[in-house]
């Protein structure tokens, strides 16, 4: 007789409870079912009442206004304990990301070795739906018109040379990842390197920088 697709385990009670969106139709629970509960439980719902904890109406049994009243005060002390126990931890969270500003900043400097292009956002480290609306998506639909096919990206070797990324490939003995790509000089002949050396950064002479850097058809 109790609906079980709207129970739910109450935090405030310790125990699964039905939970209903508005008064009306906690209300309306207890007029239509009341005596179909009472046909097997001595536990007959006759009133409503609004639980915090759940922000959801539940029905219950109890009709002495006193336990009604020691309940609540109950519901309440431990609402305010939860809340003190949630502004201690947004306040350590906050510590964290002072503490950890540094070393955000650290990791922008990394990504900007490998990557020729950053965006900034303001808000905090994890993108809020605002940050993904006005910052992210815009970035993401001007990307998406810059998406060139595979064979129109174009690179220049740190020796000079310039190549036509042409396909990618797997070697048949060990399935490692491997690149296909044209020469734009001479006879334009094709070569096949592995793909993690093609787009690994070297070091030379104390410095470092890719071994293929990526270049658009107005360098080439």
């Amino acid at each position: 007789m109790k609906p079980k697709h709207n129970r739910i385990f109450c935090i405030g009670c310790h125990h699964n409870k039905m939970l209903f969106a508005t008064q009306a139709k906690a209300d309306n629970f207890i007029k239509f079912n009341s005596e179909a509960i009472a046909a097997h439980s001595s536990k007959v719902p006759s009133r409503s009442y609004y639980c915090s904890f759940c922000c959801g109406w539940h029905v219950t049994s109890i009709d002495d206004d006193n336990i009604a009243k020691q309940r609540d005060e109950r519901d309440a002390k431990v609402w305010e304990a939860i809340k003190t126990k949630l502004k201690k931890q947004e306040d350590v969270s906050q510590t964290q990301i002072a503490t950890f500003s540094d070393t955000l900043a650290h990791f922008r400097l990394l990504f900007e070795k490998y990557y020729q292009i950053s965006f900034d956002f303001d808000g905090p480290h994890t993108l809020t739906v605002d940050n993904v609306r006005n910052d992210l998506a815009p970035v993401i639909r001007q990307m998406l018109k810059e998406v060139r096919p595979l064979r129109d990206r174009c690179f220049r070797h740190f020796k000079g040379n310039e190549y036509r990324l042409y396909h990618k490939a797997k070697d048949s003995e060990t399935q490692s990842r491997m690149v296909v790509y044209q020469a734009l000089y001479g006879k334009k002949g094709f070569w096949v390197r592995p793909e993690k050396m093609f787009f690994e950064r070297i070091i030379r002479d104390g410095k470092e920088f890719p071994r293929f850097a990526e270049i658009y058809k107005a360098d080439s």
